[in-house]
Formats: structure tokens, C-alpha cells, sequence
């Protein structure tokens, strides 16, 4: 089945316009026109997300007799709630990748007086999941949660990063490995974890790819 992929021309980790490439598994990708923006955690981000939100949704609703699947990912609620409601009877995926505003690190007295707006935009996750025909997860924690939402007719699945058995070349007693799969930011305090597994009671080797 050929499948396009809509994404935006803006690199998140390197700041800059993405390099536009051809992949063989896909029919085509579509890069459109994002808002730049400096920082991850500032207001730019999510202005940004919420302009691109509008024009993919756009796309989709010009070009959705093309498709016959729809697949989404969620922190980006507002566009796959769009890009469902648009879909009608077609196919609806959405993969949650992570569930916002839950996660993101607000202050709580800044929740309180934007409380409004912090539960529209929980609205949108909620009513994109109801809407959805698959519902997937990178964890059982966002699995769960997206449970509560989903509809009776969907199906649920955990399919975390790398979910196919990795084969090792070494001996499973003879070597400790741990593989974090997830964002690196700088809310991730991993000196401290690292320290505790350096530790003599774990006497494990550690170093930074």
C-alpha cells in the first residue's frame, strides 16, 4: 500500500529547515512550511505546533480521498483531533507518543490560572482518542491512560521503540545492558542514575554514546 508521510520543513533538535530526502519505503513526504522557533520549552514551540497543526490539517482535508488510513501521533492533539474529525468513515491510527500538557513541566500555581486552557487542550487529546479506530503507545503508562478515552471498537496496543527482540552477540550473564528509549532534554536527570549504577554494589561500566 503506498503510503505519504506529511511532515513539517522544520528540524526540532537542530533549529534549522530540514533536508528534504526521498525514502524508498514511502510513496512521498510531504514537507510543509513551519514557524522557526529557538527554544523547546518557550511560547514559539507551541504557537509553532499549533500554526503547522492548521496547515496539515489543511492538506488533508484538499487531498483525504487519496487515502483510505489515516495515522497520527499524539503530543500534536489539535492537528489529529483536525485530521480526524476530517477523516469520516476512513481508518484512524493515533500513536501516542506522549500525552500533553500531563507531562510538561508547568508549574502547578501557572495551572491553576490558565486552567481553562490547560483543559481545552487536554479535550483535544481525549476526543482525538475517542475518535481513533487503533489506539498504540510507546508505554504502558500512556496506554493506560489512553484507555480511559479510548471507544469500545478500538483496538489498544502497546508498541514500544524497538519492540522486536534485539539479538546480542554476547552472553546475557557475561554483560549488564541498559537501552533508554525516549527523548534527551534537560529535564532528564541522568548523571544521577548513572552515579547509583557506578556504585559497588552494581560495579557496572558505564559511558555516554
Amino acid at each position: 500500500m503506498p503510503v505519504d508521510v506529511v511532515t513539517s520543513d522544520f528540524d526540532h533538535s537542530g533549529k534549522v529547515k530540514r533536508e528534504r530526502l526521498a525514502m524508498s519505503s514511502f510513496e512521498q513526504i510531504i514537507y510543509l512550511e513551519a514557524r522557526p522557533y529557538h527554544s523547546n520549552v518557550g511560547a514559539g514551540r507551541l504557537i509553532s505546533h499549533l500554526l503547522f497543526s492548521f496547515k496539515a490539517a489543511a492538506y488533508f482535508r484538499k487531498n483525504r480521498d487519496k487515502y483510505n488510513v489515516v495515522y497520527a501521533t499524539v503530543p500534536l492533539n489539535v492537528l489529529t483531533w483536525l485530521v480526524f474529525s476530517l477523516a469520516g468513515t476512513k481508518t484512524k491510527i493515533i500513536d501516542v507518543v506522549d500525552i500533553w500538557p500531563d507531562v510538561l513541566p508547568f508549574p502547578m500555581s501557572f495551572r491553576r490560572v490558565l486552567a481553562p486552557i490547560f483543559a481545552a487542550w487536554k479535550w483535544f487529546f481525549k476526543s482525538a482518542v475517542a475518535k481513533a479506530d487503533i489506539v498504540m503507545a510507546v508505554s504502558d503508562s500512556f496506554i493506560q491512560e489512553a484507555s480511559h478515552y479510548a471507544s469500545d471498537r478500538a483496538s489498544v496496543k502497546r508498541f514500544y521503540i524497538g519492540h522486536e527482540r534485539l539479538i546480542s552477540a554476547a552472553q546475557k550473564q557475561s554483560i549488564f545492558t541498559i537501552a533508554y528509549v525516549g527523548n534527551l532534554g534537560r529535564l532528564y536527570d541522568f548523571d544521577t542514575l548513572l552515579d547509583v549504577l557506578a556504585e559497588p554494589n552494581y560495579g557496572i561500566m558505564y559511558s555516554y554514546l
